[in-house]
C-alpha cells in the first residue's frame, strides 16, 4: 500500500466512516437537533480549511474559510451564496446559534451579506424574493441542510483528491493527521 492510498483511506474514514465527521451530521439530523447540525457542518469546513493550510501555516482565519468554501463547495454555484456569506452564518451558529444578521455584526450587514435560513426534514425552501420582503428588508436565502450537506460531501470528495494529486500537501495533510486527529488509525494499524 502506497502512502497515498493510506492517507486517502484515513481522510475517507475521518469524514465518511462508521464514526466519520459526516456520520455524526447526519446522526444529529436523524434527531432533528437541527443547531447541533449546523454546528457540526460549519465546523467540518474549518476542520477541512485548517488541513489545507500551506505547511508553514498553522491557524485558519476567515478568509482560510472563505477561500475552502469557494474553492471546494463552489459556493455561489451551487449554493448560490458568497464565501463571506457562508462564513458569517458559521459565526453566526458557532458563536450564538444565531442565523440572523441582527445577531452577527453591523459590518456584515453593510457589506450586503446574505442572511441564511435553513430549512430541514420536509419543510419547503421559501424562495429568496419572499424572505427578502420580510421586515426589516434585507438578502435573505433559505437552504435546505440536506442539500448543504450533499454539496459538502461532494465538495470533500473533492478536497480528498486534489490531496492526494499534490505530493507536498499530501505530506503536510498526513504530518497533520498525525497530530490533529489521533483517533483516526493508519490503515496499516487496522
Amino acid at each position: 500500500m502506497t502512502e497515498a492510498d493510506d492517507l486517502r483511506w484515513r481522510l475517507e474514514q475521518l469524514y465518511f466512516g462508521d464514526q466519520g465527521l459526516f456520520r455524526g451530521i447526519e446522526a444529529t439530523l436523524d434527531a432533528a437537533c437541527v443547531h447541533s447540525a449546523l454546528i457540526l457542518i460549519y465546523t467540518l469546513v474549518d476542520i477541512s480549511a485548517t488541513l489545507d493550510l500551506p505547511a508553514k501555516k498553522r491557524n485558519t482565519s476567515g478568509s482560510d474559510f472563505v477561500w475552502w468554501c469557494e474553492t471546494y463547495m463552489k459556493c455561489k454555484e451551487s449554493l448560490g451564496v458568497s464565501g463571506n456569506d457562508l462564513w458569517t452564518a458559521r459565526c453566526g451558529v458557532v458563536h450564538a446559534l444565531a442565523g440572523a444578521l441582527d445577531k452577527v455584526s453591523a459590518k456584515a450587514k453593510a457589506e450586503g451579506i446574505v442572511e441564511i435560513h435553513y430549512a430541514y426534514g420536509n419543510q419547503p425552501v421559501i424562495p429568496m424574493f419572499i424572505l427578502s420582503s420580510l421586515a426589516p428588508p434585507a438578502p435573505r436565502m433559505m437552504l435546505h441542510l440536506d442539500f448543504l450537506l450533499q454539496v459538502l460531501k461532494l465538495a470533500v470528495g473533492l478536497f480528498i483528491d486534489r490531496i492526494i494529486q499534490d505530493e507536498d500537501k499530501m505530506h503536510t495533510v498526513a504530518d497533520r493527521m498525525q497530530i490533529v486527529f489521533s483517533t483516526v488509525p493508519s490503515r496499516r494499524e487496522v
